[in-house]
């Protein structure tokens, strides 16, 4: 059995494949752009299994890699670079970048790789039916899950503090009830 992070890059590969079998001709290069927040060893990770999975594939595939700053002005120069690069397809890695390249390409497909919470961020309607143009793998870990987890590295808790942003509000309901039938 895969473990999870291998599971969900299969889920990626699979879906980009899906997107790109359409391409699939011998004689035409396909345009991808790949946005992430920042070069960590994970992320460079990630796209590299992506490439490679591609490659493996038989597609033919330009790319252009674009790292978001975080700030407005620098991040709107890099889409419009990528504006210019036309994309047929946009591979994103992270929540920020999924958010701002939906936001600046609604009209364009995209797979998100490592995105916590894609239902509650508006990424998606469902991960049975995303709809729209964004598809992808989570990272989301049930809460159930992680509470056995911290028992049993823990053992037993009486007390725990979470800290948590507008983004992941919605989980915390949930886990209050995890926690108290734990």
């Amino acid at each position: 059995m895969m473990g999870g992070r291998a599971s969900r890059i299969v889920f990626v590969m699979l879906c980009l494949l899906l997107l790109l079998s359409s391409w699939a001709t011998a004689t035409n290069s396909r345009k991808v752009a790949i946005i992430s927040i920042d070069d960590e060893v994970s992320t460079v990770r990630t796209i590299k299994g992506i490439k490679k999975s591609l490659k493996r594939a038989g597609l033919e595939i330009d790319y252009k890699e674009a790292v978001l700053t975080g700030d407005p002005k620098s991040d709107d120069a890099i889409f419009a670079k990528l504006k210019i690069f036309d994309p047929e397809l946009f591979i994103s890695i992270g929540s920020y970048a999924t958010l701002k390249t939906a936001e600046a390409f609604p009209q364009k497909p995209v797979v998100f790789a490592t995105v916590i919470n894609p239902i509650s961020s508006g990424f998606i309607n469902s991960m049975s039916l995303p709809g729209g143009n964004i598809t992808g793998a989570t990272l989301d870990i049930p809460t159930d899950k992680q509470f056995h987890y911290f028992q049993r590295v823990v053992g037993e808790i009486k007390r725990m503090g979470v800290i948590y942003s507008s983004e992941t509000e919605s989980i915390i309901a949930e886990a209050r009830i995890a926690a108290r039938n734990l």
